[in-house]
């Protein structure tokens, strides 16, 4: 039996307090390593680990321009302090 099959023959029908209480026994029987941690703050091994792999991909060429790329004329430039494309 499926998981759709379960849900539509077994869960579905209980009240959705019932469906309520299921879900928070799923949840609360989740180990605390399987829930995802979405902070917004890095710690020194994320930093670590992202300059290491994007290292490692530029060194294997796996970074490459793409058409949506920054070109040199849309950069700042230091003289004009300004945004956007430099006038030609």
């Amino acid at each position: 039996m499926s998981i759709v099959e379960i849900y539509e023959q077994t869960i579905r029908p209980l009240s959705a307090t019932d469906r309520v209480g299921l879900a928070k026994l799923i949840l609360n029987g989740l180990p605390p390593e399987a829930i995802v941690d979405f902070r917004e703050e890095w710690s020194d091994e994320d930093r670590e680990e992202f300059t290491h792999t994007g290292w490692k991909r530029a060194d294997h060429g796996e970074v490459k321009a793409n058409d949506n790329s920054l070109k040199a004329a849309d950069l700042v430039t230091m003289d004009s302090g300004r945004c956007g494309s430099k006038e030609e």
